[in-house]
């Protein structure tokens, strides 16, 4: 379980970074109610093992109290948060043109030589 768990940390850690690529595999991360399922998904886990170390009982504490918290948060600001997911959406699609337009110009280029 823990090489889960170290997995996990690096995905979390690529999405908060605001890694666009990850964002947008991962498009449910970008909603809070879709952290709050994951944070949820992961407290079940620190819990699902058959010996509970004390550390994990705590981290599935805070993960379900960060399940908690980021529900009211979506639930209290969920025009804001359509808002700032619309303007991801347009730099996901603005950078997605740019990298098809330059490999669109190397294709050509080889193609020409």
């Amino acid at each position: 379980m823990t090489f889960y768990f170290i997995f996990f940390a690096i995905f979390m850690l690529l999405f908060e970074f605001g890694i666009m690529r990850v964002k947008a595999y991962f498009y449910l991360m970008n909603f809070f109610w879709g952290r709050a399922l994951w944070d949820f998904f992961i407290a079940c886990m620190c819990i699902s093992s058959q010996a509970i170390p004390a550390m994990e009982i705590t981290a599935a504490i805070v993960f379900l109290i960060a399940t908690i918290v980021l529900g009211l948060i979506s639930c209290c600001f969920r025009k804001e948060e359509k808002l700032r997911i619309d303007e991801d959406l347009a730099k996901m699609e603005k950078l997605w043109e740019e990298r098809m337009s330059k490999l669109q110009k190397a294709k050509e280029a080889a193609i020409a030589a």
